[in-house]
């Protein structure tokens, strides 16, 4: 603890954080305000998505917040991929269970590692980063030769015809 002497009988006492002022036998105590630390959170941290061409999919962040200045803007990168809701006040961040954001990855054309991100920011937070990777997968195509098949209706007799289904980009 130091004691730093003031004109008129005045004192100065700090120790660390906490300062007063003395006079005689009263006291007048000053205090410091410790600013808090401005947090985001983010999980998962990455995210991977697989889907075929024309089927979206969607995952989940959970997004929370501590000591928020104002509300959490996100924003996305990367072909394909779109989020929702691209802000949260500063409430729903700072609640227990935080607010979830939707990821939504619909891809046009097949690829196979398309990479994006999910960006956090909100005044005197450090920005927090999510990692997007996805693969999409082309359509699967279904032909049949020939296209048409006639049959005659006689009655007591079976008839077959053949054809030939083929198929590209087929899973499982």
């Amino acid at each position: 603890m130091t004691i730093v002497p003031i004109p008129t009988d005045y004192y100065l006492i700090y120790s660390g954080n906490n300062f007063s002022i003395s006079r005689s036998e009263s006291s007048i105590y000053l205090y410091k305000k410790v600013l808090k630390k401005t947090k985001i959170t983010a999980t998962p941290s990455s995210l991977s998505f697989e889907t075929t061409v024309g089927f979206p999919i969607q995952k989940e962040i959970t997004v929370k917040g501590t000591n928020l200045q104002g509300s959490i803007t996100a924003s996305v990168t990367g072909t394909g991929f779109s989020i929702n809701p691209i802000t949260i006040s500063k409430n729903d961040a700072e609640n227990t269970n935080g607010k979830v954001i939707t990821v939504t990855f619909n891809p046009t054309t097949a690829v196979n590692n398309i990479e994006g991100t999910v960006t956090l920011t909100s005044t005197g937070a450090q920005t927090v980063t999510i990692n997007l990777t996805g693969t999409a997968l082309p359509r699967p195509n279904l032909a049949v030769d020939p296209a048409t098949l006639s049959f005659e209706t006689i009655t007591g007799v079976s008839t077959s015809k053949t054809f030939t289904l083929t198929g590209t980009n087929l899973q499982g």
